[in-house]
């Protein structure tokens, strides 16, 4: 979810990430169960009134007032091209919450375009029609690969940019003072490894420095010291 720092990684499948099917057959976003878990806490408490259907393995809940979706996160999908180059496709909470008609008391409701898959589903992500209205999607079967362009009737720009990051320029700071610091150490430990007495002699010389003299020295050298008259 872009903006919250809550995210799914897949560190066991290394660079490579995790397969993924573009399925058109399917309505939704099918999520293994794991995966949508974790996702869907996030959600919860941004609505009111949210109750699981188990039978269609789908959160339903309360529309906010006017429908004002503003306090939902966009929906971050992190993609690795032929390249090897990772890039980021975002689905605003306009494309992926569904309204619906409440059957039993005729109330409008948000439903979340994500369902909670099983184990035994081929791949651990299944992207249906509700990915696919936003973004045109180009399988090219020669070349065993599928392109993406977002749809000119998404809410978002062409160019939209979104990261799970909660404070991306704070972490970047903190990223690079810590590189800066570990660099500085780095070259100190070298200067002390390879002149150890240039070392010793500034550590002694502020040990020197900041010697206090005793009171029997002290009075030594005011006895010594000649008195000149004016």
């Amino acid at each position: 979810w872009s903006g919250t720092g809550v995210e799914v990684s897949f560190p066991d499948m290394g660079t490579y990430g995790s397969p993924a099917l573009i399925d058109s057959g399917s309505s939704l976003i099918v999520l293994a169960p794991n995966i949508y878990d974790h996702l869907l806490e996030e959600l919860k408490w941004r609505f009111n009134g949210c109750h699981e259907l188990k039978e269609q393995q789908i959160l339903t809940c309360d529309c906010p007032p006017a429908n004002d979706l503003s306090r939902v996160p966009t929906l971050v999908i992190n993609l690795v091209d032929s390249e090897d180059q990772q890039f980021s496709l975002c689905m605003s909470p306009d494309e992926y919450i569904l309204e619906s008609m409440d059957s039993a008391n005729g109330r409008s409701t948000c439903v979340p375009a994500l369902q909670r898959g099983s184990e035994t589903q081929p791949v651990p992500l299944i992207f249906g029609m509700t990915f696919m209205r936003s973004f045109y999607t180009n399988f090219d079967i020669k070349n065993h690969r599928i392109g993406f362009a977002r749809s000119n009737m998404s809410p978002l720009g062409p160019n939209t940019r979104c990261s799970v990051d909660a404070q991306p320029f704070l972490r970047r700071t903190i990223w690079v003072v810590s590189v800066i610091v570990a660099i500085c150490s780095a070259i100190f430990a070298c200067y002390v490894l390879l002149n150890p007495k240039g070392a010793c002699s500034l550590s002694c010389r502020g040990m020197w420095a900041s010697k206090p003299t005793s009171g029997r020295e002290a009075t030594s050298i005011s006895s010594n010291s000649r008195m000149r008259p004016l």
